[in-house]
Formats: C-alpha cells, sequence, structure tokens
C-alpha cells in the first residue's frame, strides 16, 4: 500500500510528462490536467490492481491514454458540449403572414354550430384515448430505480479490466449517482417522450460500436452477458437509455432553479440533490446492495486541498484565487488578478461559514475537478468536501 508521500513523487516524475501525453489527445490543457489528476487518484484508489504487471511508466501511460479516449468520446461530454451550443429560438412571425391569416379567417365560411360542436367531441375524444394509450405503453416501459441489471454491466466491465470477478466501489457509486438523477427526476414527474428514448439509445449504442482495450468489444460483451444483440437492447439499452432521457429532462428543468449559474456547478447541485433524495428514499435497497456485492460504505477517494483568497461570492458558488495578496484585493478586477496570477477555482458555495466574505483567505478540501471554462483559460471548477477560513478580510 502506497503512502501518500510515495505517491507524492510518483506524481512528481510522471505528471508533466503525462499531461503532455493526454494534451496530445484532448488539445486542451485544463482537460489533459484534469484527466492525469483522475487516472493519480484511480491509480491510488485501486493500486490493489497493479500488482506489479509492468513498468510503472508504461502503465501510468497506458491508463491516461485510455482515460483521454473515453472522455472524447464518452456521452456526457459531447451532451455537454452540445448542450452549450444550443439555445432556444423564437419564431418571428412577419407581419404581412400575420394580416393574411385574419384575412383568410374572414374569408371563411362558418360551419354550423351543431356540426362544428359533433367534430370537436370525436377529435377530443381521440386525443385522449391516444394520451392514456401513450400513458399505458409508457408506463409498461419504466425502468425500476436501483436497476441491477444495470449493475450488473458494470459488474461485467469491472471483471474485465482487472480479471476478478467482482464490483469495485467506483463503479458502485458511479451506478448510484446515474441512479439518483432518474429517482429524483421521477419525484418531479419528469417523463421523456418516445423520441426522446429512442435518441438516447441510438447514443448508447453508439458508445459500443468504438473499440477499446479497457473494454471488452460489444460480441465479447454479449457472450459474458449470455445475451443476444435483441436481449442486450431490451434488458439493458433500453432501461438505460430511459434514464439518460431522463436526465436531460432533469438538466433542462434545472436551469430554472439555478439562474446565472455555471454549468458544472450547476451540474453538481443537482447531482448532490439526487443523491441526498436516493438516500433518504432508497436507502435500504442501497444497504442490500452494498452487502449483496461487499461494498464497502467508507469513503477511501483521496482529498485534495486548494488554498488562497477568496475574490467572489454569487449565490451558489465562489471563486478562489492563489497568491493573491491583501493589498490586491479591492484595487485591481476579479479578471485583473486572474490573469495576473493564473489560476482561479469557483466552488460551490455549500456548507460554508455564513461569515465568508470577500478577501477571506480560505482553505478547500475537495476530491476532484468538475469542468473548466473555455473563454477563460485559467478557470476550473471544482467539488466541495468541507471550507475553512484561515484569515478574515479586515
Amino acid at each position: 500500500m502506497l503512502l501518500i508521500h510515495e505517491l507524492e513523487r510518483i506524481m512528481e516524475q510522471h505528471t508533466e510528462r503525462l499531461i503532455r501525453l493526454a494534451f496530445y489527445y484532448v488539445r486542451d490543457l485544463q482537460s489533459a490536467e484534469d484527466i492525469v489528476q483522475d487516472v493519480f487518484i484511480k491509480f491510488y484508489d485501486n493500486q490493489q490492481n497493479y500488482e506489479e504487471r509492468g513498468e510503472l511508466k508504461a502503465y501510468l501511460s497506458k491508463l491516461v491514454s485510455n482515460r483521454s479516449k473515453d472522455y472524447l468520446r464518452s456521452w456526457t461530454y459531447r451532451k455537454i458540449q452540445v448542450q452549450q451550443k444550443i439555445f432556444p429560438q423564437q419564431t418571428v412571425i412577419r407581419r404581412d403572414m400575420l394580416v393574411q391569416q385574419r384575412q383568410e379567417k374572414k374569408s371563411a365560411k362558418r360551419w354550423p354550430y351543431g356540426v362544428l360542436a359533433m367534430i370537436l367531441s370525436v377529435c377530443i375524444g381521440l386525443f385522449i384515448y391516444q394520451q392514456y394509450n401513450e400513458q399505458q405503453q409508457q408506463a409498461s416501459t419504466i425502468p425500476p430505480v436501483l436497476d441491477e441489471r444495470i449493475l450488473e454491466l458494470y459488474l461485467q466491465l469491472d471483471s474485465f479490466m482487472n480479471g476478478k470477478n467482482r464490483l469495485y466501489k467506483a463503479s458502485f457509486d458511479n451506478f448510484l449517482y446515474f441512479e439518483s438523477t432518474f429517482a429524483y427526476a421521477q419525484s418531479k414527474k419528469l417523463v421523456p417522450t418516445q423520441e426522446q428514448v429512442d435518441k438516447a439509445l441510438e447514443q448508447f449504442m453508439e458508445e459500443w460500436s468504438y473499440e477499446d482495450d479497457t473494454r471488452p468489444t460489444y460480441d465479447k460483451l454479449l457472450q459474458m452477458l449470455q445475451v443476444t444483440n435483441e436481449g442486450f437492447i431490451e434488458n439493458y439499452g433500453k432501461p438505460t437509455a430511459y434514464k439518460m432521457a431522463t436526465f436531460d429532462l432533469l438538466w433542462e428543468a434545472s436551469q430554472a432553479d439555478y439562474k446565472d449559474v455555471s454549468n458544472p456547478i450547476r451540474t453538481w447541485l443537482v447531482e448532490q440533490e439526487a443523491m441526498n433524495y436516493l438516500e433518504q428514499h432508497y436507502h435500504k435497497d442501497i444497504a442490500a446492495l452494498r452487502e449483496k456485492y461487499k461494498i464497502p460504505e467508507k469513503d477511501s477517494q483521496m482529498k485534495l486541498i486548494r488554498s488562497g483568497t477568496v475574490l467572489a461570492i454569487k449565490e451558489h458558488e465562489f471563486l478562489v484565487v492563489s497568491g493573491v495578496l491583501a493589498s490586491e484585493v479591492g484595487q485591481k478586477s476579479v479578471d485583473e488578478l486572474v490573469q495576473k496570477h493564473s489560476n482561479g477555482t469557483w466552488f460551490p458555495l455549500v456548507d460554508v461559514p455564513q461569515t465568508l466574505s470577500v478577501g477571506d483567505r480560505v482553505e478547500v478540501q475537495y476530491r476532484q475537478s468538475i469542468g473548466n471554462d473555455d473563454a477563460q483559460p485559467f478557470i476550473d471548477y471544482k467539488d466541495i468536501v468541507e471550507m475553512k477560513i484561515i484569515k478574515e478580510s479586515h
């Protein structure tokens, strides 16, 4: 078992080289740094899987290479990229079109009231029947919360990667996050259309068209699960797609709750709300799954620390910049200080002292990066575990 100082020594030796390797794939420095950070965290959490497989340099390079490829073609990454580019479009109707419509209405013959009423009654009846029929069909396709079929998929992927028939804690945690967003969206009565589900299914199946050393081929996966292509789509693809489509609806609905909040922070806040909902309403089911798959409850993920000065506080997030002198606060703009010191991290404004003010020196404990800002190269976003004020501003 590596000690922290041993891990720090490994990071010092390999970080710069691994960042260059990740940058070769993703062409974005912040993303490359995040990928390398994730690799070191996973290496530390799962070092028992290394077992002297070969030279450490080659092993870390393979992890970074695979993680970079996964990042570039991940459904979450592509979805976020698309969401940032898509904006609601307003339909503009020209005035002359409105005038023409009014003229057409005036010249149209009026139908007798009795005939019109009969037609409306038939249309309303057909509409109600169609809605009822669609609801009945859709109700039969709604997957359960904490669906063990999806958990079985995680198990097979872990078994392929690590050579052991066991489910790892990181995969179980990812499963819980995925299921929590679905359960939370259901509580808000968010139901996707069949078109949205079909689109998500297409995206999900497309993921398996790529070959990757870190996971089995699609044919191999079918053998591991002992299902046909049709069976995989029915038992794994459709339930996953339904939940993916539901998450998209939850994401769109969150815009009303978190206006003027950066996308990474909003995503993290929604995920925390969803996890709290899942643990509150499904804690017995979660406990049963932990026991069945022998998943430890203890959080073994390494925690990191960021120190600096608070330069901005919004309703749901606050900005910390390292290296800022007390005399600089208020004398230069936030953007100038971020550029001067080449760093700036936004954290969720959660569980922080009410006395937190601009100019306070703080120490923030976090687990991982949750995003970056393409428009501002020195800005990134991280989650938060704990925060304490080191020195208050005067």
